[in-house]
């Protein structure tokens, strides 16, 4: 049987260099079935602020270190990390952008053979929609993993191309229901499609007898545990209550700092081991007793698909959720994937619920 292997570029609404997420599984996969695959890091969703600065000191150390941005990550994955005007709907900025970003990718793509590729975009941007002519792709995917254009007051001016972008790309792929809805007001070739997870790295994790990581060793069971971002969806005042209604159970949190959470950091049994490789994450939800997804409630979050979830899933460990639609259409499907609490009080009602029945299994 013959194997069809293709060039991708893969135009990503975050870098490489960001906690694991959907698009490294994307570009990782593709990779693994043959194929060979651009990562084209975040050209960005809204103009730049001072809460940015250190982001673009990363970008222009990760184009010094590559070939003019362009740098290898592994065999047949090459990450490209442009530095651009950080305005993407400034005129001025537009222009010249399009004009270094267009060559760039086009002189790469004539030096590496990486001719009639198929593109995914995670971004509907003026800029990545300019790029995605001029290479002229076989095929053209617009995956719209969250609902962007929510996510800030600067962002919301993608809406207007994102609208254009739904109905001119040749598939749609959405990882929220409520993102599915609004595309098909666009496009007949809109399809459903969350994020999924390695499952062997996680079924590995749950037949390893390898040690307790290290810095979870000395704490202090049962561990509530958290995984992701610690960014503006989560839900600090949640997890603040939490912490002090239950003082005799360990909270942790595992993921890089995206916003100010000095509310959480002054809570004594509340612990933060920052980032971790995601081949070791597994081997930490281990040992959670709950798993959970504090996200705050808000039009952004409607629209977001906490694939943590699949993850505590996978190693078998309970889950507690905010009300967020993506879990409740999960439960719709899957039956109970996690206890839905609609406020605080049925939250920590519902950990302490899930705690108390591991103890009485034990």
């Amino acid at each position: 049987m013959t194997i069809t292997r293709h060039n991708f570029i893969i135009f990503s609404s975050i870098d490489w260099t960001t906690h694991w997420q959907l698009h490294h599984q994307l570009a990782t996969s593709l990779v693994s079935a043959g194929n060979k695959v651009l990562f084209v890091e975040n050209t960005g969703v809204r103009s730049a602020n001072l809460n940015d600065i250190g982001r673009l000191g990363e970008r222009i150390s990760n184009w010094r270190k590559g070939i003019h941005g362009f740098a290898s990550i592994s065999d047949n994955l090459t990450s490209y990390s442009p530095v651009l005007l950080p305005f993407p709907y400034s005129k001025l900025s537009l222009s010249f952008n399009k004009r270094i970003f267009n060559l760039s990718i086009s002189r790469w793509i004539k030096s590496n053979d990486f001719y009639s590729p198929i593109a995914i975009s995670f971004l509907p941007t003026p800029l990545i929609q300019s790029a995605i002519k001029a290479i002229n792709p076989k095929l053209t995917i617009y995956y719209c993993a969250n609902n962007m254009a929510e996510s800030s007051i600067s962002a919301s001016r993608v809406r207007s191309y994102e609208d254009y972008f739904f109905g001119s790309v040749d598939i749609v792929f959405t990882a929220a229901y409520v993102i599915q809805e609004y595309a098909k007001r666009f496009s007949e070739k809109v399809f459903y499609f969350p994020p999924g997870i390695d499952f062997d790295k996680f079924e590995i994790a749950l037949e390893s007898n390898k040690d307790i990581p290290n810095d979870l060793s000395n704490i202090t069971s049962p561990i509530i545990g958290y995984i992701g971002a610690l960014g503006k969806v989560l839900d600090q005042d949640l997890l603040c209550d939490l912490a002090r209604q239950c003082s005799n159970f360990t909270i942790v949190l595992i993921g890089p700092e995206y916003t100010n959470i000095d509310k959480l950091k002054a809570e004594p049994n509340i612990i933060f081991l920052g980032a971790k490789p995601h081949e070791q994450l597994p081997y930490y939800i281990k040992e959670f007793d709950v798993g959970i997804v504090p996200y705050l409630c808000n039009n952004f979050t409607e629209g977001v698909y906490p694939s943590k979830l699949n993850e505590y899933l996978a190693m078998g460990v309970p889950a507690v959720s905010t009300n967020l639609r993506e879990v409740r259409e999960s439960k719709e499907v899957y039956g109970e994937v996690a206890i839905i609490a609609n406020n605080t009080k049925e939250f920590i009602n519902a950990v302490k619920s899930l705690v108390f029945e591991k103890d009485d299994v034990l």
